[in-house]
């Protein structure tokens, strides 16, 4: 599993768990999903949100030139509030799309202040 394997080179005894909807507790209208909880023997929880674009431009559509997740995107909008609403600081945005030649994905870090941790392939 390609994020497994990109996961493991970073951490110690990586875990991904599967989470549920976490509702805001002072605005109970405000709810978050994301795909999973990472857990290591290094680092505080993460979560996780996985992206499989349609189209062969989908993941380049979200990044910038740096291959930052643009701060206009829609992904940016939903990874902050999730965020903020289970009050994990971190999140691991995985990208996953297929071009004519091959299988690519992207692992992107971000933190709650839109810090861009990391970006690997």
């Amino acid at each position: 599993m390609k994020l497994k394997h990109a996961l493991d080179e970073h951490h110690a005894n990586m875990q991904v768990s599967e989470c549920g909807l976490y509702l805001c507790v002072d605005q109970p209208y405000l709810g978050a999903s994301p795909d999973g909880i990472l857990t290591c023997g290094c680092c505080e929880p993460a979560l996780l949100e996985i992206k499989c674009p349609t189209n062969n431009l989908g993941a380049l559509n979200y990044l910038n030139e740096t291959l930052q997740l643009k701060k206009k995107s829609n992904y940016y909008a939903q990874i902050q509030g999730q965020m903020a609403i289970t009050g994990i600081h971190k999140t691991y945005l995985f990208i996953f799309y297929v071009t004519q030649h091959h299988i690519s994905y992207l692992l992107c870090a971000l933190n709650i202040f839109g810090r861009h941790l990391a970006t690997t392939f």
